[in-house]
């Protein structure tokens, strides 16, 4: 995943990805200038996040590429949205700067799940979004449960983009 890159600033909060990273050899570093690449895990409660399109913008000179660990691009908090990776990425990428996805909706995180757990037989994924939770089951052949609170309770209207969750319910 991180091409033999081994220095990352860390822009959001220590998660259990970023452990499972440090184990494969990455080094977290304190200063932009020193890291190979940004592991993205924002949230706006990161102190960090006042200063995001600063360093977007040193990160584009230092041609550094993102890797987002959360392609979610809101979550909800009380009864707003609220700017979640998936939405620092995009704008990483509006500049022109590279991301690399490796959470929900993009198949590598369903594929590890597979492997490690060895599942076998029918699966039903259950989540909250369109876009991240259904999508990426829905791709890999998943029956979906589409549940209408956090982020789809405040913005289903449907069926967008061809999204078909199997089943929906109003919460869980």
């Amino acid at each position: 995943i991180c091409d033999g890159y081994k220095k990352a600033f860390r822009l959001g909060r220590i998660t259990t990805l970023q452990k499972l990273i440090a184990q494969e050899g990455i080094e977290f570093v304190s200063f932009l200038e020193l890291a190979d690449f940004i592991l993205l895990t924002y949230d706006d409660r990161d102190p960090a996040a006042k200063e995001f399109q600063d360093i977007m913008a040193q990160a584009l000179t230092q041609k550094l590429f993102i890797l987002c660990t959360n392609p979610d691009r809101v979550y909800v908090e009380g009864a707003a949205f609220v700017p979640a990776a998936g939405s620092i990425a995009a704008v990483y990428e509006a500049m022109g700067g590279q991301v690399k996805y490796i959470g929900k909706p993009y198949p590598l995180i369903y594929q590890t799940l597979v492997e490690q757990s060895q599942i076998k037989g029918n699966i039903l994924a259950i989540g909250d979004t369109l876009e991240v939770d259904i999508l990426g089951a829905q791709n890999m052949g998943w029956d979906t449960l589409l549940v209408l609170t956090g982020v789809s309770a405040l913005q289903y209207e449907g069926n967008p983009n061809n999204i078909n969750p199997k089943y929906i319910i109003n919460n869980l």
